[in-house]
């Protein structure tokens, strides 16, 4: 029988690293728009496209970033659950076992 098991701190670095993703975007979205702030956009075509487009994948990053840490919320409590279940089952057949031999 094949045992699940889940490596708990190897989710908690992996969770780490992706943080560190979107925060280094999200650092190299700021600087662009700052840069395309500077200088005045009106009236010129590509810096308002340029500025219009990093404004709408800036938005959509921190949407991303929002539904990473639902997703992980999700995948933790279920993690946590499925332990819980699967010591629980455990201790039932212990139990059972206990019984058997008395």
């Amino acid at each position: 029988m094949s045992e699940m098991k889940f490596d708990e701190a190897r989710i908690a670095a992996w969770k780490r690293e992706i943080d560190a993703e979107f925060d280094a975007v999200e650092i190299i979205l700021r600087d662009v728009s700052e840069e395309v702030r500077r200088d005045p956009i009106e009236g010129d075509p590509v810096l308002e496209g340029i500025y219009n487009a990093g404004t709408k994948l800036e938005e959509a990053w921190g949407k991303l970033k929002t539904v990473f840490h639902e997703v992980s919320e999700l995948a933790d409590s279920l993690f946590s659950k499925t332990k819980k279940a699967i010591g629980e089952v455990r201790d039932n057949i212990d139990g059972f076992i206990k019984t058997i031999k008395n």
